[in-house]
């Protein structure tokens, strides 16, 4: 099979968003590149990306709030990741590809530092050096996807999750924090679409078949309530005269966010 062949059959593997690819008209070269989404090992559901809680520390937007732990002393914020943000991976195919050479690969990527990802990039080319002789793009792929957290990282394992220290493997503050946000806020972004296209069960009025795009899931208590069910508390709220500032979740009367409840109704509350 050519190098255009096995590309084509990739592009029916692949969304477009994750690969793409490029002739150059002028070498004949072929470029491109993929997204690998990291995949979770078996029986480690989870990835714990934690990070020393300082004064300076920046305000992130979890799905979930994080846990605080003490450990070895020291205060810790635990973000529990379920969609681990993808690395870029750009390939290029030099004219002995397959029979000769490998796929020459580089990755990019915001959550991992440069000196542990110029490593990764050394034993991902070394597993593509192995498969010279036959066309290996997808294996480079799902090796990328399968093998980054708990063997190319080597992050180590508490329990059930594997554990990505962020105090300890990046120095410099800045740096840091950016590679967190990046992690908690994709996991956020994936974890909302899941729950807009799945669905569940209204805490109120016990409908379980209602999409969760009709549905507002309150982040500090996590209780789901119906927009009809929540519109209607809501009629309530303001005509008891009640200030904004204390509405309560209709399941365990918590204080809510109304700011929260009104960012769900794409249009409008129309109370």
């Amino acid at each position: 099979m050519s190098q255009l062949g096995e590309l084509e059959n990739l592009t029916v593997l692949y969304k477009s968003e994750d690969f793409q690819f490029v002739r150059d008209t002028t070498t004949s070269l072929i470029t491109g590149w993929y997204y690998a989404h990291p995949k979770l090992p078996q029986k480690t559901p989870t990835l714990q990306a934690r990070i020393r809680v300082t004064s300076q520390i920046t305000k992130l937007f979890p799905y979930t709030h994080p846990q605080l732990k003490r450990l070895d002393g020291a205060l810790y914020k635990i973000y529990l990741i379920d969609h681990p943000p993808p690395v870029l991976l750009k390939f290029t195919l030099p004219q002995g590809y397959p029979e000769t050479e490998a796929p020459l690969l580089r990755l990019e990527c915001s959550w991992v530092p440069s000196f542990y990802l110029d490593e990764v990039v050394s034993q991902l080319n070394a597993f593509a050096s192995c498969k010279i002789g036959e066309q290996c793009l997808w294996e480079c792929f799902d090796y990328l996807e399968c093998e980054l957290l708990s063997s190319l990282l080597e992050l180590p394992r508490e329990g059930d999750s594997l554990v990505y220290d962020v105090s300890e493997k990046i120095p410099h503050r800045r740096m840091r924090d950016s590679a967190l946000a990046s992690i908690v806020d994709y996991d956020a972004l994936e974890r909302r679409r899941v729950f807009r296209e799945s669905k569940v069960e209204c805490e109120v009025c016990m409908d379980a078949d209602k999409l969760g795009a009709e549905c507002t899931r309150l982040s500090g208590c996590e209780h789901v309530f119906c927009h009809e069910c929540l519109r209607e508390a809501l009629k309530y709220h303001m005509a008891d005269g009640v200030t904004a500032g204390t509405f309560r979740c209709l399941g365990c009367n918590s204080l809510v966010d109304l700011n929260e409840v009104r960012l769900s109704f794409a249009g409008g509350l129309n109370i």
